[in-house]
Formats: structure tokens, sequence, C-alpha cells
């Protein structure tokens, strides 16, 4: 009888060699290995990414806040050299800081106010202009103030405000005669001082003024108070002091000139008369 033939395989095994079957994907080992390679690879660099980051925020923050403090800084110089007081044309008053700078409240929020020659419009609108009587030159009164912020539960908000008198040009073109803007949003300290320079036998009387603003990295508006001052500095960012020395030109020339008698030619009055 013939048999059929046996059919032969074409692949034969082999001895000890084990074959992937077709179709076969990574193990989990495999995936987990690759995963930690990456973490230990990415971690780092997501470290060092993360710290330029926070480090160019750091820098642009400062550089607008120091832009920032000079604007201030400038705005109180200026209303500070062209501060005077009231005098009504006949009489000499006591020059005395009581009568150039009234100071109401305590840090952290003071107020502080006082006249001063407007810079608004030219020299001669503060001027009146008359045939006889006083030839009054109309002072504005300028105040700045420190208040909580409205919505900021860590932050102060500076405001000035500027009350012309009513016969300046600029007090039709405001509201009661008062234009008022919030000069910074987030203040930690605003502070005007006298301060007494003496040399020689000789003395200077100036204005201290000392500025503090307060910078938060974004979304980290957490502070540490500090001591019991009621003043606070962030736990996570910068707070910068800026400080400024500047004379009243009109108290300066009053106190030099202690036997000028004013007249009915130089009167000086506010708003408030």
């Amino acid at each position: 009888m013939n048999r059929l033939p046996r059919t032969l395989n074409p692949f034969p095994a082999r001895c000890g060699v084990a074959r992937r079957p077709l179709g076969g994907g990574f193990t989990l080992i495999e995936i987990m290995l690759v995963l930690l390679c990456l973490f230990l690879l990415l971690g780092p660099a997501f470290r060092i990414l993360r710290s330029g980051t926070q480090s160019s925020l750091k820098g642009m923050m400062q550089i607008g806040t120091t832009m920032e403090a000079r604007n201030i800084l400038r705005q109180v110089v200026n209303d500070l050299r062209a501060s005077c007081y009231r005098i009504d044309g006949m009489q000499q008053k006591n020059i005395s800081w009581a009568t150039l700078l009234k100071v109401d409240g305590a840090l952290p929020e003071p107020t502080y106010s006082f006249l001063a020659f407007p810079f608004q419009d030219s020299v001669d609108a503060a001027m009146e202009k008359g045939s006889s009587g006083m030839a009054w030159r109309n002072a504005s009164r300028i105040t700045w103030r420190v208040e909580k912020h409205p919505n900021r539960p860590y932050m102060r908000q500076l405001v000035r405000s500027e009350a012309f008198h009513p016969s300046h040009p600029a007090y039709g073109r405001f509201p009661g005669g008062k234009r008022e803007s919030v000069v910074s949003d987030h203040v930690n300290l605003f502070e005007i001082k006298p301060l007494v320079i003496s040399s020689s036998g000789k003395s200077l009387v100036a204005f201290r003024i000392h500025l503090q603003l307060v910078d938060f990295l974004p979304g980290r508006e957490t502070t540490v108070t500090v001591g019991d001052s009621g003043l606070v500095r962030p736990r996570e960012g910068a707070i910068a002091d800026y400080f400024e020395i500047v004379v009243s030109e009109f108290y300066r020339a009053m106190r030099h000139k202690a036997k000028f008698n004013p007249n009915w030619q130089n009167g000086i009055r506010g708003p408030e008369g």
C-alpha cells in the first residue's frame, strides 16, 4: 500500500530560539521604562524653564515699579516745590509746618494737604486782575492720601486730588472744580515728613518723601505682616523703597526774608478762601 508523504514544515523550529508572534507590540515594562527615562530627562529642563520665566517676570516687574515710582516722586516733588500758605496781603503770618502742611490720620493710611501754585494753564491764570483792591494769587489745594484698595485686600492705593480756586479757568473743566486720580494701586507706604539739614550754623528746612511699592508675582498675592506697624511685605514678590528730598521755594524765600512785608499785591488764598 502506498503511503502519502508527510507534509514538510518549511520553517522548522530551532532549538533554544523564541519567536515573537506576528503583530506583537511593546510590553508594559518597556513602556514604563521609556516614560521613566523621559521624566528624568524633562524634569530638570522644566524646572530650569520655570525658574527662568519667574526671573524674567521679576525683572519686568522691577522695571515697571521703578518707572512708576519715578513718575509718582516727580509729581510729589513738583507739588511740594510749588507749595505755599495763605497770606491776607497785609500781615505776616508765623511761618511753621502747621501753616504749610496739614497731616490727618496716621500710617499706613495718612492724608497730606497743602496749598500750591497750580501748574494747570499759564501762570497768569492764577492771578486775579483788577483795577483796585487785592491782587490775589489763587492757589490750589493739593491732597495726597493713602486708602485701602477696593478689590485687592493686600494692597493700598495712592490718590492725588487738586481743588482749584473758583476763579481759576480749570475750575469749570472738572466736576466740582476738583481733579482726582489714582496714582498707584500697590502702595505699601507713603510718608511726607519735615527735615532740617544743618551745616556751618545754617539750616535748610525741607520735605522728606518716603514711598514704598509692593509687587507680587501673578497669582501669588500673599503677604507677611511686618511687626505691629500694619505694613506688609510680599511672601513671593518684590518690595522697593524710594526716597526724595525737596524744598518749598516759597517757604525758603519767606524764611530767608523775614522782614519782608506782604502788601495788597501779593495776597495768597486757596479754594476755601
